[in-house]
């Protein structure tokens, strides 16, 4: 589990692999493609909740 912010919680179901020495101006892309994922994610899985929560994710 992961935590974004303070209201978007979501698993991953499939790895992203970033590598370590990805450069700086691809990294802006990288992140777009992973928030378009996440806001995928979030539209079709509807177990998916939003709260206004400061508190940390539980870890497994």
């Amino acid at each position: 589990n992961f935590k974004l912010g303070k209201s978007i919680h979501f698993k991953v179901a499939e790895p992203i692999t970033v590598k370590a020495n990805i450069k700086k101006e691809d990294r802006h892309a990288l992140a777009a493609q992973i928030v378009d994922k996440i806001l995928a994610m979030k539209k079709e899985n509807a177990e998916i909740k939003d709260e206004e929560s400061s508190s940390a994710p539980k870890k497994p």
